[in-house]
């Protein structure tokens, strides 16, 4: 049997002009063969960077988005609210300005299964997820303040002893970050266990009051495998962001009630029972009027002349069944004499649009402007199944100009393009390769 090159000479002999032999046709034939080969991987490379170029439009994008400063802001009430996407980009790529909102959502990662995250609604609205410094990934207690421009909420960080709770309860100490220039404020408390951060109100733009909880010790682990942490309340830390001091601790000592706390202009409201309380920038408390009928989770909201209060009626105290109730309205000097029970019912009154509207809240996630002439009006929604805090709102944007929010920006998931081009690679490497080996075998 005659070898391939025995047979390239045959036809050389009569096929090939005079001034070719049959070596020169060999190497002709070598060399075609080349082109052929780096042809089929330039068209694989070209493939490969259309694939990459095709991705790079989908990923999240890096734009730096810096929000206006507080004297160009008023803060929108946005008519919906929505998780993002998780592949939404952070605040790390540069700060997003003033914010609307904040809410818990779902953020998903390159590599591994998606966290709790915290994301942000800008005045513009546009969301960013907030890279927050030691932000856990739990439903830690976060307080926007009312012209959106400070957050603050409870960090981790090492403590010097071992941590109580389950380990990754206890927190660090309290951080405030500034929407606007992106700057992270920390108030570390060197707890030895750790801290429990329990609620934060902002009094105005730039007092800060946080109550927390100290961790005795570490954890204890019972038969079942399940544990026990004990610890003690301390006492109100107030905290004036526009001085440069540290925060110090309420004059009394005494941990003031913040729970349903709501913003009354300079003030703070809180309610303990039927009996209303006035809270201060230096954590002071003033007793005031009485409710004649006890309060839905003890939150009331006063309007913005400072002359009524609104709360949701509570038929059972202590008795949380989720069910709706009538909106209770009444001037705030003389609650008993001037009780105004409107047809509307719902399960969370949020504060007022103006003097003669209530925003009130649905399990819905609905959110209704209710007159005090008995007229309602839907203008916000929001999700119904919320993660980590829920929907955190500034104070501003209650009686700001509704705005028509565009929907969260759809973004693709950027390990679709990372695998076309990983099969585009790996196409282009098998076609090289069979080429090769054809080659190889003539």
């Amino acid at each position: 049997m005659s070898t391939l090159a025995e047979r390239l000479r045959d036809l050389a002999d009569d096929h090939a002009p005079h001034d070719l032999s049959a070596d020169d046709l060999w190497g002709r034939g070598r060399r075609r063969q080349r082109r052929r080969t780096v042809g089929a991987v330039a068209l694989t490379v070209l493939l490969v960077a259309g694939v990459v170029g095709a991705g790079s439009q989908l990923l999240p994008s890096s734009q730096r988005e810096v929000g206006p400063s507080r004297g160009e802001v008023t803060l929108p009430l946005p008519d919906r609210i929505q998780a993002p996407s998780g592949w939404t980009s952070g605040t790390d790529d540069g700060p997003v300005g003033p914010l609307v909102a904040v809410l818990g959502a779902e953020r998903q990662q390159l590599w591994g299964s998606g966290t709790t995250g915290l994301a942000g609604l800008s005045a513009t609205g546009a969301y960013r997820f907030l890279d927050l410094p030691g932000y856990p990934d739990t439903t830690s207690a976060v307080a926007l303040s009312a012209d959106g421009r400070r957050l603050a909420y409870g960090y981790d960080g090492p403590v010097s002893g071992e941590p109580g709770g389950t380990g990754d309860e206890a927190l660090a100490g309290i951080a405030v970050y500034d929407t606007v220039t992106g700057a992270v404020r920390r108030h570390d408390v060197r707890a030895p266990h750790g801290i429990t951060v329990d609620d934060l109100a902002w009094v105005g733009d730039d007092t800060l009051l946080a109550n927390y909880g100290l961790f005795d010790g570490p954890a204890v682990v019972d038969d079942d495998d399940s544990s026990t942490s004990s610890g003690t309340l301390a006492p109100t830390l107030v905290w004036d962001l526009g001085l440069s001091g540290e925060p110090s601790s309420v004059a009394s000592g005494e941990t003031v009630g913040l729970t349903e706390a709501t913003p009354a202009g300079d003030r703070l409201v809180e309610v303990t029972g039927r009996r209303v309380h006035l809270v201060d920038d230096s954590g002071q408390v003033t007793p005031g009027p009485r409710l004649p009928v006890a309060a839905e989770e003890s939150r009331v909201v006063v309007s913005p002349d400072g002359a009524r209060i609104a709360w949701i009626e509570d038929l059972q105290p202590n008795v949380s069944d989720g069910r709706p109730r009538s909106v209770l309205v009444a001037d705030l000097a003389d609650p008993a004499g001037t009780l105004q029970r409107l047809d509307h019912v719902d399960n969370q009154v949020l504060g007022w649009r103006d003097d003669d509207h209530v925003l009130t809240a649905g399990s819905d996630g609905r959110w209704s402007s209710v007159g005090l002439d008995g007229s309602v009006t839907e203008v916000a929604r929001t999700p119904v199944e919320q993660d980590g805090p829920g929907v955190v709102l500034a104070d501003d944007a209650l009686r700001g100009p509704v705005l028509d929010a565009p929907d969260p920006e759809w973004i693709l998931d950027p390990r679709l393009p990372l695998a076309g081009v990983l099969l585009a690679l790996l196409a282009g490497l098998a076609l090289a390769v069979g080429r090769w080996r054809r080659a190889r075998l003539r």
